[in-house]
């Protein structure tokens, strides 16, 4: 006999009996498990096309355990004395998905996945009612292809069967899982977002300018800067005059976005509203001047990821990204315009139910500046050195609020559906001139209730 014959079996795997009584046949094995053949015949010689993937222990001239060993496929020649092949059997050894399914039927009783074998990848397929049950079976089947082909003999013989080194013995994961699981139920998520930003400006200026003139009087200057109107010059003498500023001015600015966005469970939205500078690049190459346009985007952008946990439970990740020109840096190439992007950026992964509201806060901004003009030594002076400064105080605050609010969305028939220029009518051309009307008045007016006879006791109860 060519193959080592073992004194026993001692692996902890399986072994099931098949006779073969054609000289053809094909059998399958679960991975680390044995099957006993018995052969028509007394054989001399067992010839294993690949031993990585099984291997043979001869008991007897008749009797072979075949042992997986490996995830794939071999076949099994028997030779009698004379020469001729007495069975050649075609091995296939897959893992066995016993142990994976029971996992599913354990931790996921609910759901209709099933599990299948494609060369060592695992297939699920089925349905499951979310995306979470869908995840967690994906985790188990990881898991599961993680126990590689394990060889469990020591290279001696010791193990009670023939011991070939194993091609993929080391444990390693090398299938993949393909899910083609469908999900049941609502797995559309609209988001509603609102965007809420105030920014207010506050600015006092207070000193006194001294410019040198000729004549005197007291006189108004209004000066082109809107900060500086009205403010009055008294004639000192003939060659000096003071310019007292008093101002203050502030400004508020409201900004408000609204989006709302759909999108199905897993896949991404995005939204953005704004526009873009254009940017010339100048190159110059080879005494050849080029020049290219790139453009730069601002405004309000957002962009979630949801997805459906169980009815009623969403995980969502939301990404928002806001940015603003900035014209008052003036530092660059004399001759050229500078334009700053001011951005605030905020990402956030969280979990809310159905028409849950999420509000993210705290993007304040806090700016204060101070600008002082005065006349070296004389406005150091105590009490009347207020005369020989100008000060001008600026101070800009913003605040910045995003309140976000899922929902799960099902389709609606097109007469639930309403749009902006509904029962929308013109006026005539008599009630435009005459009344100043633009349009008419939207809806119908209510039907009278008919004069008819109620059954019962009806209207109200005061007590």
């Amino acid at each position: 006999m060519s193959a080592v014959t073992g004194v026993g079996l001692t692996h902890s795997a399986t072994a099931q009996e098949l006779n073969v009584a054609q000289e053809t046949s094909a059998i399958q094995l679960g991975l680390n498990q044995s099957r006993l053949i018995r052969l028509p015949k007394d054989v001399s010689d067992i010839v294993m096309a690949n031993p990585n993937v099984a291997d043979a222990v001869v008991r007897s001239s008749r009797n072979i355990y075949v042992l997986g060993k490996g995830v794939g496929q071999t076949n099994l020649v028997a030779i009698d004395g004379d020469g001729q092949t007495v069975s050649n059997i075609t091995i296939s050894v897959e893992r066995d998905l016993g142990s994976l399914r029971k996992a599913i039927r354990q931790y996921l009783p609910m759901t209709s996945i099933k599990v299948a074998m494609m060369n060592d990848n695992v297939v699920l397929s089925g349905t499951a009612s979310t995306a979470g049950e869908v995840e967690k079976a994906a985790s188990l089947a990881e898991a599961f292809l993680a126990v590689g082909p394990i060889n469990n003999g020591d290279g001696a013989g010791n193990s009670g069967y023939s011991s070939i080194a194993s091609g993929n013995a080391q444990g390693k994961q090398s299938g993949k899982i393909i899910n083609l699981v469908q999900i049941l139920g609502g797995q559309q998520v609209t988001l509603k977002v609102t965007v809420a930003e105030v920014d207010r400006n506050i600015t006092k200026q207070l000193g006194v300018n001294l410019i040198r003139e000729g004549g005197s009087g007291v006189r108004f200057n209004l000066l082109n800067n809107a900060i500086n109107k009205g403010s009055a010059t008294l004639g000192i003498g003939s060659t000096l005059a003071a310019y007292v500023n008093a101002m203050e001015s502030a400004g508020v600015m409201k900004i408000l976005a609204e989006p709302t966005l759909t999108a199905i469970s897993g896949e991404s939205a995005r939204f953005k509203v704004g526009g873009e500078y254009n940017i010339i690049n100048s190159l110059s190459e080879n005494g050849r001047d080029s020049s290219s346009v790139a453009q730069v985007a601002y405004g309000i952008g957002l962009e979630f990821v949801p997805v459906v946990l169980s009815p009623g439970r969403i995980s969502l990740k939301v990404v928002t990204d806001i940015s603003e020109p900035d014209e008052s840096k003036k530092e660059g190439i004399p001759g050229t315009k500078v334009i700053q992007l001011n951005r605030r950026y905020a990402s956030s992964t969280i979990e809310l139910p159905s028409g849950g509201s999420m509000m993210i806060a705290g993007l304040v901004q806090d700016k204060m500046s101070l600008q002082r003009d005065a006349v070296p030594g004389l406005s150091a002076l105590p009490l009347v050195g207020a005369m020989f400064r100008n000060d001008v105080r600026k101070r800009s605050e913003k605040e910045l609020v995003i309140i976000v609010t899922p929902y799960l969305a099902e389709p609606a028939s097109e007469g639930d559906l309403s749009r902006p220029t509904d029962n929308l009518e013109f006026a005539s051309d008599a009630s435009a001139t005459l009344l100043g009307q633009v349009n008419k008045v939207y809806g119908h007016k209510a039907e009278a209730i008919k004069n008819q006879r109620f059954n019962g006791n009806i209207g109200y109860i005061n007590k």
